[in-house]
């Protein structure tokens, strides 16, 4: 009965040893926090391993963030709210009109060249832009009013 108690809390230890993950020594980090945000950082991290191909890639032990951002709120006089969903995005984002009035809008979706990829009318409260062609990227999509920006989102596609 004893051996059988050693040899648990010894499976348990040895067990718990090998659980760990994405440890490394830093000489600091922490995390930083407002109103507008959060961000967690590490200082001084001396060694991690990178994978790349053609699909993307990965790396081991440092920190990544998607950043989600609106570029811009260009027009003050609007009485409706933008968002675009998920973001980031494998195959299809979603434009939302909060307040949809049958306001004349259109978008156009950009590449990170400035190139335009696609440009059409928003006709209803929730438009589905088709993204699933696409590379992965980072991509624009500026919405207009009567020919005039109203708003620019970045978009990440990623698999």
């Amino acid at each position: 009965m004893y051996t059988k108690k050693i040899l648990t809390v010894g499976l348990l230890i040895t067990g718990s040893l090998a659980i760990n993950a994405q440890t490394a020594t830093v000489s600091a980090g922490g995390e930083a926090k407002s109103e507008a945000g959060s961000v967690s950082y590490s200082i001084g991290q001396v060694a991690y391993s990178s994978v790349s191909n053609t699909s993307g890639s990965v790396s081991q032990g440092v920190q990544q963030t998607y950043q989600v951002s609106t570029a811009g709120l260009l027009v003050a006089d609007i009485d409706f709210s933008l968002s675009v969903f998920p973001n980031p995005t494998t195959n299809q984002i979603t434009l939302e009109v909060g307040k949809f009035e049958n306001q004349p809008l259109n978008y156009v979706l950009f590449d990170a060249a400035g190139k335009q990829i696609q440009a059409n009318k928003v006709l209803d409260k929730q438009t589905n832009v088709d993204m699933s062609t696409l590379p992965n990227a980072s991509y624009l999509m500026d919405v207009y009013q009567d020919n005039k920006k109203v708003q620019t989102f970045k978009i990440l596609k990623v698999n």
